[in-house]
Formats: structure tokens, C-alpha cells, sequence
């Protein structure tokens, strides 16, 4: 099940993000993961997840396309991701962990060009919600049935 945020949470937490002075957040494409690094002094508080799925030409939760917390990676060969304990998570297989949406204009400012040149490549466009995990944050997961 995807779990869609509300225009309103999407908006307070990018003005929450871009109000942190103390913010040095990166993404990059890895494969088809767009990844966090860097640190935020303050973390979303959502509780977000759902399926991990092909989501244009990345990998995504659901419909959405995802930056994903440091440390994930992904295995072509499975085409499973990676937690950073090694746990591969395959395809329809369901994530959970803290974080919120933001619109692709604020993952540019918070992030930086590179994450938002990596959005495109994945499909992204302009306007669009992303569903973030917190920067260094943990993630669940519960296998396909």
C-alpha cells in the first residue's frame, strides 16, 4: 500500500527542511537509486511505505520515485534493493521508515542540482512529489507473501 501525503504535510516539511541552517544533504543517482548522504539537524517525522517498485526507469515505493537513505544499494542481478545490514528487499516487497514528501523544486534546494538532475533521469518531472526516507535513516521491511 502507498502511503500518499497530504499537499499540507508535503508543505511543512519542506518549509521544516529549508529552514535548517545546519543542513549539508547530498543525493545522487546510484544505479537506479537516487541516494541520500550528508546530515540534517532536524528529521521529517512521517511514517512512510510501501511496495518497492519500478518507478520509471529507478526504483520507487509504489507509484512514487524515493530518495533513499545513505547505505542502500542495489543488486541488479536479484533486482532487489539493499539495506545497509545486507537484507535484500525484492521487488513488491514492503519498506517502512521515517521520513515525508517534498516536491522535486525543494528536493533541488535541500539536496542540490546533482539530485535534481538525477529526478530527471529517473522520469521525474518538474512539480512532482518524492517520497524521503530521512537522511541516515533506518529502514523496515516485510517480504512478499
Amino acid at each position: 500500500m502507498t502511503r500518499h501525503l497530504p499537499a499540507a504535510a508535503v508543505l511543512a516539511c519542506t518549509a521544516l527542511l529549508a529552514a535548517c541552517s545546519g543542513t549539508s544533504a547530498s543525493a545522487s543517482l546510484d544505479g537506479p537509486l537516487l541516494v541520500s548522504g550528508g546530515s540534517w539537524d532536524d528529521a521529517m517525522t512521517a511514517a512512510i511505505g510501501g511496495p518497492v517498485t519500478k518507478v520509471g526507469t529507478c526504483v520507487g515505493i509504489g507509484e512514487s520515485m524515493v530518495v533513499w537513505p545513505e547505505g542502500v544499494s542495489w543488486n541488479e542481478d536479484s533486482q532487489s534493493l539493499v539495506l545497509p545490514d545486507g537484507t535484500q528487499v525484492a521487488l513488491g516487497s514492503e519498506v517502512s521508515g521515517g521520513g515525508g514528501g517534498m516536491t522535486t523544486s525543494a528536493i533541488d534546494s535541500l539536496f542540490g542540482s546533482e539530485a535534481a538532475e538525477g529526478l530527471r533521469e529517473c522520469g521525474v518531472e518538474d512539480g512532482e512529489d518524492v517520497v524521503v526516507f530521512n537522511v541516515g535513516g533506518r529502514l523496515s521491511t516485510t517480504p512478499v507473501s
